[in-house]
Protein backbone atom coordinates (compact mmCIF):
# COMPACT_ATOMS: atom_id res chain seq x y z
CA UNK A 1 0.00 0.00 0.00
CA UNK A 2 2.96 2.26 -0.66
CA UNK A 3 0.93 4.23 -3.23
CA UNK A 4 -1.91 5.13 -0.85
CA UNK A 5 -1.36 8.58 0.74
CA UNK A 6 -2.38 7.42 4.24
CA UNK A 7 -1.26 3.79 4.11
CA UNK A 8 2.26 4.66 3.03
CA UNK A 9 2.78 5.99 6.56
CA UNK A 10 1.68 2.69 8.13
CA UNK A 11 4.07 0.02 9.30
CA UNK A 12 4.79 -2.87 6.95
CA UNK A 13 4.59 -6.42 8.30
CA UNK A 14 7.12 -7.56 5.70
CA UNK A 15 9.53 -4.62 5.60
CA UNK A 16 9.22 -3.11 9.08
CA UNK A 17 9.29 0.62 9.80
CA UNK A 18 12.71 1.66 8.47
CA UNK A 19 12.57 -0.29 5.20
CA UNK A 20 8.98 0.79 4.54
CA UNK A 21 10.08 4.43 4.99
CA UNK A 22 13.05 3.85 2.68
CA UNK A 23 10.86 2.33 -0.03
CA UNK A 24 8.32 5.16 0.35
CA UNK A 25 11.25 7.52 -0.27
CA UNK A 26 12.24 5.55 -3.36
CA UNK A 27 8.60 5.55 -4.51
CA UNK A 28 8.42 9.32 -4.18
CA UNK A 29 11.64 9.68 -6.16
CA UNK A 30 11.03 6.92 -8.73
CA UNK A 31 7.46 5.56 -8.50
CA UNK A 32 8.06 2.73 -10.99
CA UNK A 33 10.83 1.41 -8.74
CA UNK A 34 9.59 2.06 -5.23
CA UNK A 35 6.18 0.49 -5.79
CA UNK A 36 7.44 -2.64 -7.52
CA UNK A 37 5.72 -5.09 -5.15
CA UNK A 38 2.41 -3.21 -5.39
CA UNK A 39 2.73 -3.00 -9.18
CA UNK A 40 3.51 -6.71 -9.44
CA UNK A 41 0.45 -7.62 -7.37
CA UNK A 42 -1.75 -5.25 -9.39
CA UNK A 43 -0.44 -6.72 -12.63
CA UNK A 44 -1.08 -10.27 -11.50
CA UNK A 45 -4.57 -9.35 -10.27
CA UNK A 46 -5.39 -7.41 -13.44
CA UNK A 47 -5.96 -8.42 -17.04
CA UNK A 48 -2.27 -8.90 -17.95
CA UNK A 49 -2.11 -12.65 -17.19
CA UNK A 50 -5.26 -13.29 -19.21
CA UNK A 51 -3.98 -11.17 -22.10
CA UNK A 52 -0.69 -13.08 -22.05
CA UNK A 53 -2.38 -16.51 -22.07
CA UNK A 54 -4.82 -15.49 -24.80
CA UNK A 55 -1.96 -14.25 -26.97
CA UNK A 56 0.20 -17.27 -26.16
CA UNK A 57 -2.56 -19.78 -26.88
CA UNK A 58 -3.41 -17.88 -30.05
CA UNK A 59 0.14 -18.15 -31.38
CA UNK A 60 0.23 -20.39 -34.41
CA UNK A 61 4.01 -20.88 -34.68
CA UNK A 62 6.95 -21.28 -32.34
CA UNK A 63 8.21 -17.87 -33.41
CA UNK A 64 4.84 -16.29 -32.59
CA UNK A 65 4.82 -17.97 -29.16
CA UNK A 66 8.33 -16.74 -28.35
CA UNK A 67 7.39 -13.25 -29.53
CA UNK A 68 4.44 -13.25 -27.11
CA UNK A 69 6.80 -14.25 -24.27
CA UNK A 70 9.22 -11.52 -25.28
CA UNK A 71 6.52 -8.85 -25.56
CA UNK A 72 4.55 -9.71 -22.42
CA UNK A 73 7.22 -10.95 -20.02
CA UNK A 74 10.84 -10.55 -21.08
CA UNK A 75 10.85 -6.98 -22.41
CA UNK A 76 8.86 -5.42 -19.55
CA UNK A 77 10.93 -7.34 -17.00
CA UNK A 78 14.22 -6.27 -18.55
CA UNK A 79 13.08 -2.65 -18.86
CA UNK A 80 12.18 -2.62 -15.17
CA UNK A 81 15.43 -4.40 -14.35
CA UNK A 82 17.51 -1.79 -16.15
CA UNK A 83 15.57 1.12 -14.65
CA UNK A 84 15.12 -0.10 -11.09
CA UNK A 85 17.08 -3.13 -9.87
CA UNK A 86 20.07 -1.22 -8.52
CA UNK A 87 17.86 1.40 -6.86
CA UNK A 88 15.72 -1.27 -5.18
CA UNK A 89 18.77 -3.26 -4.07
CA UNK A 90 20.53 -0.16 -2.73
CA UNK A 91 17.38 0.90 -0.88
CA UNK A 92 17.08 -2.51 0.75
CA UNK A 93 20.79 -2.66 1.58
CA UNK A 94 20.43 0.72 3.29
CA UNK A 95 17.70 -0.48 5.63
CA UNK A 96 18.28 -4.24 5.99
CA UNK A 97 19.89 -3.82 9.41
CA UNK A 98 16.42 -2.89 10.68
CA UNK A 99 14.66 -6.01 9.41
CA UNK A 100 14.14 -7.10 13.00
CA UNK A 101 11.27 -4.57 13.08
CA UNK A 102 9.32 -6.60 10.53
CA UNK A 103 6.35 -8.33 12.12
CA UNK A 104 6.82 -11.29 9.79
CA UNK A 105 9.92 -12.15 11.84
CA UNK A 106 8.04 -12.09 15.13
CA UNK A 107 7.72 -15.26 17.16
CA UNK A 108 3.93 -14.97 17.13
CA UNK A 109 3.72 -14.78 13.33
CA UNK A 110 6.22 -17.60 12.94
CA UNK A 111 4.33 -19.72 15.45
CA UNK A 112 1.07 -19.16 13.58
CA UNK A 113 2.81 -20.35 10.41
CA UNK A 114 3.94 -23.51 12.20
CA UNK A 115 7.63 -22.54 12.12
CA UNK A 116 9.86 -23.86 14.91
CA UNK A 117 10.94 -20.66 16.63
CA UNK A 118 13.56 -22.47 18.72
CA UNK A 119 15.20 -24.54 16.00
CA UNK A 120 18.69 -25.92 16.71
CA UNK A 121 20.27 -23.95 13.85
CA UNK A 122 19.44 -20.74 15.75
CA UNK A 123 22.06 -21.78 18.35
CA UNK A 124 20.16 -20.22 21.24
CA UNK A 125 19.35 -16.93 19.51
CA UNK A 126 15.74 -15.88 19.42
CA UNK A 127 13.85 -16.31 16.16
CA UNK A 128 13.72 -12.60 15.36
CA UNK A 129 17.34 -11.98 16.34
CA UNK A 130 18.60 -14.94 14.32
CA UNK A 131 16.73 -14.09 11.12
CA UNK A 132 17.28 -10.33 11.25
CA UNK A 133 21.02 -10.93 11.76
CA UNK A 134 21.03 -13.54 9.00
CA UNK A 135 19.40 -11.09 6.56
CA UNK A 136 21.70 -8.27 7.58
CA UNK A 137 25.09 -9.94 7.89
CA UNK A 138 25.10 -13.53 6.62
CA UNK A 139 23.77 -13.00 3.11
CA UNK A 140 26.71 -11.74 1.01
CA UNK A 141 25.05 -8.46 -0.05
CA UNK A 142 28.21 -6.83 -1.42
CA UNK A 143 28.77 -9.83 -3.70
CA UNK A 144 25.14 -9.77 -4.77
CA UNK A 145 25.47 -6.02 -5.48
CA UNK A 146 28.59 -6.68 -7.59
CA UNK A 147 26.83 -9.39 -9.65
CA UNK A 148 23.74 -7.22 -10.16
CA UNK A 149 25.89 -4.23 -11.09
CA UNK A 150 27.83 -6.24 -13.67
CA UNK A 151 24.64 -7.79 -15.03
CA UNK A 152 22.93 -4.44 -15.51
CA UNK A 153 26.08 -2.89 -16.98
CA UNK A 154 26.23 -5.66 -19.61
CA UNK A 155 22.53 -6.06 -20.33
CA UNK A 156 21.35 -2.47 -20.01
CA UNK A 157 23.79 -0.78 -22.36
CA UNK A 158 21.02 0.81 -24.44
Amino acid sequence: RIKHPVAKNHESAILGVACKAAFVGLYEEKPQCGAFLCDLIETLEGDAPLEFFEAFLGATTDDDAFQVIEDHIFTPLMEWNCDCTLDVLDTFMGCKSNMGEAKILSVNMAGLAGIDTNAPYQKGKGFNAFWSEFIDTTIPWSSIRTVVDRFTANVCSN
